[in-house]
């Protein structure tokens, strides 16, 4: 059957056994190939043959010769070979009898015949006739590829053929970004071109070999694009990590060239080569996608997100990418770990330490910086301080690791600059102590191996401490590192000195030394390019990423939390009387002093007193002296009266015991207070100013304040913040103060008639006695509840954190609790909110506030006009309201006050089970806010 008489036939069996038809068509010459197959037909001789040799026959004689007993018989006979009768013409089917293929499926086997070495000797092969023309060879492929007619229609009867070795090893240069002789790198596209135009191989059309060039360019694109991004990461010189990652990028185009050009042999196929590439570029993909990510001004946190985020990626890519991924993020992350590990103080450190003389320097995410605060109204303080920069915290760190790690650090600061002699700021002592070295711990094993070493550490750095001498002092102990930094160039000649300075600008010109790990990532790679892809298993075996930062850092950071927190606290309460003054603040800032009260009171509102203002022609008699503010016309007064009216009263009242206490810690000669406590004048703005000008307005004692600085070894614990704090609460208990002694002195004029009080109408005797209730109520609300209940909660949590000191370490290290100075902070600014909450000083409670002032301007008013009125000043008193109208203000303002105060109250008891911490607030104060609801209007008599 035809082959064109089956075009048509869809049911006909394809003939598979007729030969290509291109094998006629290409110039196939096997006898010039020493692989031909027919080296065997006698229509093309050998050019080699058998050596001679003698027929081979039974011998007749010697040691070989048949026994007599067999004879002539055993003589071997030729058997005739049935191969003889075929030739090779007959083996082959003529094409004529295909048709005939099908007519005998029967199995005929062959008749057996005997094997000798003659019959082998002159045995005739027949070749063998290739069927496709895939089994010709590749000398049948170029042959059929340069016919002119093209047959296969690729267009390669031009092509010139080339090394087949040479061609390979040009395309591995091309893979690695490298010029060689075929292909040239075009400088502005970045790309390579051929210096010969139609090329190719040996058995490969042109098209097979496009798409291995394209793919080997690229690999070599990868390669160029990564080498130009480290080179511009070095020129912009950004950040730290970005640099390591440069540098990082160089390391792995340099295994990949040195592997790919000097370990291993150039590849002898097509398919070695794309194994090659495929390899190389299953390296370099993954590092091009991160430089990609990254900006040339990347930070160090941004750099390290991406980093972790990819590597937590890897995880479900093959074994060889995530060791890769997880070994370029150790590298990486070396120098931000450093920092780490020198804040906390595992590790000494390296050139200019962070110290708050030096603003605006920082390292990580610590900076030295102007730390500015603002109240609810507003008002800003500013202070130099190490400041915790949010910012710069990768976003993989757990925030409560980074602000512990932040706070151990900054404890730490205080140590080496107060204590330097202490075990925890030495750093000969730190080398002995041996702590742990903090990377990143991909498995349970290392994370393990790291908590019994942090242990281990724990104990050493306990027993060391305990072991100290605790009284020696700074100058006995000799600090690391002072012998070593003795000045060596006196004495030295010029030329000497040139050389040195020379060689340290040589020094420092040169790129930064990092840790080099190259050798775990170099192996990685090796094995990469040599094996096969493998799956990762991991599950199981290893962390879930999100908790890969808080396993690897935090176990490290909490045991140096608990030993620099628990000891910078015993130095503070110890060393630095930190009880001391904070009970200073509660004494006079919170006027938690009585006898300091009375003494204030008396030299500012006493009429008795001997006054301080100046008089014509009269002379001082040399007694005790007062301002006198409710018997004068002239204010404010002047700075010398105010330290004739109030000299010695902070240094009478104060404690002898405190003042005994702060002159043993601080071996001071003479009597100072502690923080250098005195009255001092307060900064106002124009319209503070001008209100405290008027003699009988509330504001009249605004410019007053207390002074007080403390000292450099508490000034983390008693912040420009909580000082600003402090002195709003005092501003407002001083008012309270005035207002106090007001009333009492008018109660007293109205009750028993002092003056020319001998007679008073109604109006007046119960203004005077509800004015009196209403003050007195709120003055014991503010002193007796809205200060002293939060500062005796908060002299309980000092007494517990001073207890827990006393604890021995190895309990405390068990719970996992760490107590430091920040304890200290948060319960000191818990307890001023608490204050400021009950005395109304909020700014959402400003209404509030402003009632009650009202309250107290009608007080101030209706005793302005009593004082003119007994001096007999009535020109001045016309343009005065009467005591009646001043009353009905006062009793409006005092239901109004009724009113919101109850309504706040009912709204905290209302908002009992809100998370809100505002809401939360309210709620612990709405006893006391009731209770002062119950004194001031038991039977509603306002409201009613």
């Amino acid at each position: 059957m035809a082959a064109k008489d089956n075009e048509g036939d869809i049911f006909a069996i394809p003939e598979f056994w007729r030969p290509s038809k291109w094998l006629t068509q290409a110039n196939v010459d096997p006898a010039g190939s020493f692989f031909a197959l027919d080296i065997e037909s006698n229509d093309h001789p050998r050019e080699f043959d058998f050596l001679p040799y003698p027929d081979v026959g039974l011998s007749e004689e010697g040691f070989f010769k048949l026994p007599a007993a067999l004879g002539s018989d055993a003589t071997t006979t030729q058997i005739p070979d049935d191969n003889d009768k075929s030739t090779a013409e007959e083996a082959i089917e003529d094409d004529n009898n295909a048709d005939k293929i099908w007519e005998d499926l029967e199995f005929v086997p062959e008749k057996p015949n005997c094997k000798t070495w003659e019959d082998f000797n002159d045995r005739r092969t027949v070749a063998h006739r290739p069927m496709f023309l895939s089994e010709a060879g590749s000398s049948a492929y170029d042959s059929l590829l340069q016919e002119p007619e093209d047959y296969l229609q690729l267009g390669n009867s031009d092509i010139r053929l080339v090394n087949q070795q040479a061609y390979f090893s040009c395309l591995l240069h091309v893979a690695l970004a490298q010029e060689s002789e075929l292909f040239k790198k075009d400088e502005r596209s970045a790309e390579f071109t051929s210096t010969l135009a139609n090329i190719r191989i040996p058995g490969y059309s042109r098209q097979v070999l496009d798409a291995v060039e394209k793919e080997c360019a690229a690999c070599g694109k990868l390669a160029i694009d990564l080498a130009t991004f480290a080179k511009k990461v070095y020129s912009q010189q950004p950040s730290h990590c970005a640099i390591a990652f440069a540098s990082t990028v160089t390391q792995v185009l340099d295994v990949i060239r040195k592997h790919a050009v000097v370990d291993t042999p150039t590849p002898k196929s097509i398919l070695g080569l794309q194994n090659t590439i495929r390899s190389m570029a299953s390296i370099l993909r993954p590092l091009e996608i991160l430089s990609r990510e990254m900006n040339y001004s990347s930070t160090d946190e941004e750099v390290l997100t991406i980093l972790f985020n990819y590597a937590s990626i890897s995880d479900n890519s093959d074994t060889y990418t995530r060791d890769i991924s997880r070994e370029i993020l150790q590298i990486v992350s070396c120098t931000w770990v450093e920092f780490i590990e020198e804040w906390i103080g595992t590790r000494p450190e390296r050139g200019i330490p962070l110290s708050k003389k030096d603003g605006g320097t920082s390292k990580g995410f610590v900076k030295v910086g102007t730390q500015t605060f603002i109240d609810d109204f507003g008002r800003e303080i500013q202070d130099v301080d190490f400041v915790l920069v949010e910012a710069n915290i990768p976003e993989f760190m757990p925030p409560e690791i980074a602000a512990s790690i932040f706070q151990t650090g900054r404890s730490l600061r205080f140590i080496k600059e107060f204590h330097p002699q202490h075990i925890l700021a030495r750093d000969d002592v730190l080398s002995e102590l041996g702590p742990p070295k903090a990377s990143w711990l991909y498995n349970w094993s290392d994370i393990l191996q790291l908590g019994s070493e942090a242990a281990a550490y724990r104990d050493r750095a306990v027993e060391a401490i305990e072991s100290a001498p605790q009284n020696k002092s700074a100058q006995e102990v000799p600090v690391s590192g002072s012998a070593a930094s003795a000045l060596t160039f006196f004495g030295c000649s010029d030329d000497k000195l040139e050389a040195r300075l020379q060689a340290s600008m040589q020094t420092l010109s040169m790129p930064p030394q990092y840790p080099q790990r190259d050798g775990a990532l170099a192996d990685i790679i090796q094995r990469r390019l040599q094996a096969e892809t493998a799956s990762a298993v991991t599950a199981g075996q290893e962390p879930h990423w999100s908790l890969v930062p808080a396993l690897s850092f935090g176990n490290l950071a909490l045991i140096q939390a608990q030993l620099v927190g628990r000891e910078s606290l015993k130095l503070l309460f110890d060393k630095h009387g930190l009880h001391m003054h904070l009970k200073l603040q509660h004494q006079f800032q919170l006027l938690g002093n009585g006898l300091f009260c009375s003494r204030l009171s008396h030299a500012l509102f006493d009429p008795d007193l001997e006054t301080t203002e100046r008089r014509a022609g009269v002379a001082r008699e040399g007694g005790l002296m007062g301002l006198r503010l409710g018997g004068r016309d002239t204010w404010p007064p002047a700075s010398s009266e105010l330290r004739l009216a109030l000299m010695g009263v902070l240094k009478e009242t104060c404690d002898s015991v405190t003042v005994t206490a702060e002159k043993s810690s601080h071996a001071r000669g003479q009597q100072e207070l502690p923080g250098d406590l005195s009255f001092a004048i307060r900064d106002l703005s124009e319209d503070d100013i001008q209100k405290c000008r008027d003699v009988d307005s509330l504001e009249a004692l605004d410019f007053l304040r207390l002074s007080y600085t403390s000292p450099p070894e508490l000034s983390a614990i008693i912040t420009p913040m909580t000082l600003l704090q402090y002195d709003r609460i005092f501003r407002l208990l001083l008012r309270v103060l005035r207002m106090l002694y007001a009333v009492n002195m008018i109660f007293r004029d109205i009750n028993f008639g002092w003056g020319r009080f001998s007679y008073v109408d109604d109006v007046r005797y119960r203004f005077v006695r509800e004015a009196h209730h209403i003050v007195t109520c709120i003055s014991a609300y503010f002193l007796d509840s809205g200060v002293s209940i939060p500062w005796t909660k908060f002299e309980q949590g000092l007494d517990r954190v001073r207890s827990e000191l006393d604890i021995p370490f190895a309990q405390q290290a068990a719970t996992s609790a760490v107590i430091g100075p920040q304890q200290v902070c948060e319960l000191q600014e818990t307890m001023l909110d608490q204050i400021t909450q009950n005395l109304f000083l909020r700014k959402r409670q400003q209404p509030i506030l402003e009632l009650l002032e009202g309250m107290f301007g009608c007080i101030l008013r209706y005793a302005k006009y009593t004082r003119l009125e007994e001096l007999r000043r009535h020109q001045e008193l016309k343009g005065l309201e009467e005591p009646a109208a001043i009353y009905n203000d006062f009793k409006k303002h005092v239901q109004m006050f009724l009113i919101v105060c109850r309504e706040l109250s009912e709204k905290a008891r209302l908002s009992a089970g809100s998370r809100d911490r505002d809401s939360a607030r309210d709620t612990a104060d709405a006893s006391l806010l009731s209770q002062l609801l119950t004194k001031l209007d038991l039977y509603d008599y306002y409201t009613n």
